[in-house]
């Protein structure tokens, strides 16, 4: 083998002062026209590939096979100031429904009052039942704060009752299943309310306790759906009653749920919402949102004390609770979890996590795609 000579190490040096005064003169424009153009192509390579294993299809998350649209998430959360409700008229339910078209007909127009007013005589000889009086939405109206361009929510509301949600929800379920939600529902049927087919609103909410637990639970194997599903803290149906100055009051009913089911005092501005969702297979919408107990007298051991002493009424919707961290490591293992999860408690923990851990958005979303590719 020749030895280094002079001329070698003459010419090494050289390459080295030539290429440092190239990486000087050239530095800047190649990572623009080179370097730059790189990082976008492989960030969107990455995006396309996390939708594929998030489970995206159209404008869904897609978990468990059901179907979440998520229809405004803000990271400042949705207090009173950016939330707000009306209630309206509107006409017939089946004057509504003839307004769709017929792919998206549950019911033929003409059966509907028949089988509406057969579910109510059914309710009332029934000495279990009651024909609660509820509320659907109308429509959904996003505002901007020109301030900080972030979202605010008007819905409307209108009453319903517990016969018509029943028979329109059940055989909505019935009339998707099995089909393609994304093609069925795509982006321009889910910027609005389809009309007619909305009988019920939803508040579901992550209880965070003064000693920085997340509470989940374990639905009742007695409940009539979702039996044994791992679910957030709270899930509230809004009830006609839930109003304040005349207007429907969606913190009021989360105020309710979280007594209800947890047998837990809340303050009121420890509520705030964060998104408006929609579950395609019910039809059904809902206001997802965070409580922060920090600070108060409501720590794991205390809400668990609670539950014991049955001052939660509704503690029988759940058998269990599940104390978990409210840390990014610890969120991450949960959503990452196989186990049976309610599809929009799932969507709520992710969010919230996302609402309260902003700057690790990026790593809550790729843990989720993980969690999809163990599911398959």
């Amino acid at each position: 083998m020749d030895g280094i000579t002079v001329k070698d190490i003459v010419l090494l040096l050289l390459g080295g002062l030539v290429g440092a005064w190239a990486e000087r003169l050239l530095g800047r424009p190649w990572d623009r026209h080179i370097g730059q153009r790189y990082r976008r192509w492989r960030a969107v390579r990455q995006s396309r590939r996390l939708e594929r294993e998030l489970g995206v299809s159209g404008e869904f998350l897609v978990v468990g096979g059901e179907h979440v649209y998520v229809h405004q998430f803000s990271v400042r959360g949705f207090d009173r100031t950016r939330l707000d409700t009306r209630m309206v008229s509107l006409p017939a339910v089946e004057d509504c429904m003839a307004t769709l078209p017929e792919s998206l007909r549950p019911i033929p127009p003409e059966a509907v009052s028949e089988r509406i007013e057969r579910e109510r005589n059914r309710i009332a000889e029934s000495p279990t039942a009651w024909n609660e009086e509820k509320l659907g939405v109308a429509a959904v109206h996003v505002r901007r704060d020109a301030r900080y361009d972030d979202p605010g929510l008007l819905i409307d509301f209108f009453r319903t009752d517990y016969a018509t949600f029943s028979v329109v929800t059940n055989s909505w379920a019935k009339h998707v299943a099995g089909s393609d939600l994304a093609e069925l529902l795509p982006a321009e049927r889910l910027r609005h309310v389809l009309p007619g087919l909305s009988h019920s609103f939803g508040v579901n909410l992550t209880v965070v306790t003064a000693d920085n637990q997340v509470i989940l639970t374990r639905r009742s194997p007695r409940i009539s759906s979702a039996r044994s599903a791992t679910h957030i803290s709270a899930n509230e149906g809004m009830r006609a009653d839930d109003l304040r100055a005349g207007r429907p009051d969606p913190f009021r009913t989360a105020w309710r749920g979280i007594d209800e089911e947890l047998g837990v005092d809340v303050p009121e501005d420890r509520i705030v919402f964060h998104s408006l969702i929609l579950d395609a297979e019910r039809y059904q919408w809902a206001l997802l949102g965070h409580v922060d107990l920090s600070g108060t007298e409501w720590n794991s051991a205390t809400v668990r004390a609670g539950r014991a002493t049955g001052v939660a009424v509704d503690d029988w919707e759940s058998d269990r609770l599940r104390m978990v961290p409210f840390t990014p490591d610890s969120v991450v293992r949960e959503l990452a979890r196989t186990d049976g999860w309610i599809a929009h408690g799932w969507v709520n923990l992710l969010l919230s996590a996302i609402y309260a851990f902003p700057s690790r958005r990026g790593r809550l979303i790729e843990v989720a795609a993980q969690r999809r590719r163990a599911t398959r």
